[in-house]
């Protein structure tokens, strides 16, 4: 079986086992989705899991790989929210969506 690689999708450290992400589920080919907390928050869970079971080199992959989400989910919010410029919407997403100004 081949080494876990870092993901080129969510950039996750050492998820790709067997061609598939651990962290997003994607096979490599698809464009970086973006990362939620709530990522950040299960791959905690997994190294809490896997604690309370006794896996110590599961422990420190878990938690090498939440450090690498946490850092991705960092960069994503500074050059979102802190650095964007005045009056662009916080979310990408919502850059479509236009707002009805009687119930803004």
């Amino acid at each position: 079986m081949d080494a876990p690689r870092d993901c080129p999708d969510c950039q996750s450290a050492g998820s790709v086992m067997g061609g598939t992400c651990q962290v997003c589920f994607s096979e490599g080919s698809g464009a970086p989705r973006r990362l939620r907390f709530a990522d950040v928050i299960s791959e905690l869970e997994v190294a809490a899991a896997l604690a309370r079971a006794g896996s110590t080199s599961g422990v420190a992959e878990a938690c090498r790989r939440a450090r690498a989400l946490l850092e991705r989910l960092r960069g994503q919010f500074l050059s979102e929210v802190i650095l964007a410029p005045p009056g662009t919407p916080p979310v990408p997403e919502q850059a479509e969506v236009e707002l009805d100004p009687v119930h803004a």
